[in-house]
């Protein structure tokens, strides 16, 4: 019973050193035994690799924090833009609305104009055909008016 043994190498035969170590062979107690400065050493490494790890860790929360910050100014400057497109677009709207009224009202301009014009002919042939009647005292009619010119034109042959 004091004695240890590999109990893998006994019930099967094997004997398997990579698999576990029960005991130093002769000498070798000082290789296998770690030196206590080794240990001071593997502990302080440690200890800076979690500080190291710390360190890096806040880091990436300040990262983190930077990226939502940056993703929260995105989405305000994604928001303007639709607000803006939105904008342009009633823009457009009244725009094409005011070139609608805008070629409406050419059209009815040049609809009174040719109006215009057609009174304007009908009124100085109403005129003319006023200037047949003598209206007032004194006044010469057309017809007066022509019987000079045509004595006077045949005065000058």
């Amino acid at each position: 019973m004091g004695q240890k043994v590999n109990p893998v190498g006994l019930r099967l035969g094997i004997n398997r050193t990579w698999d576990s170590r029960w005991f130093a062979e002769g000498q070798d107690y000082g290789r296998l035994l770690l030196d206590p400065a080794a240990l001071v050493q593997a502990a302080q490494r440690v200890r800076e690799g979690g500080e190291r790890t710390d360190e890096a860790r806040a880091r990436m929360q300040e990262a983190i924090a930077a990226v939502q910050k940056v993703s929260g100014v995105l989405d305000a400057i994604s928001g303007a833009s639709r607000e803006q497109q939105l904008g342009i677009g009633q823009i457009n709207e009244a725009v094409a609305h005011m070139d609608s009224i805008t070629q409406q009202n050419a059209a009815m301009v040049e609809e009174l104009a040719s109006a215009a014009r057609s009174l304007t002919a009908q009124v100085q042939g109403v005129s003319h055909s006023m200037r047949l009647f003598r209206l007032q005292p004194g006044e010469r009619t057309l017809s007066e008016i022509d019987a000079v010119e045509l004595r006077r034109q045949g005065k000058g042959r």
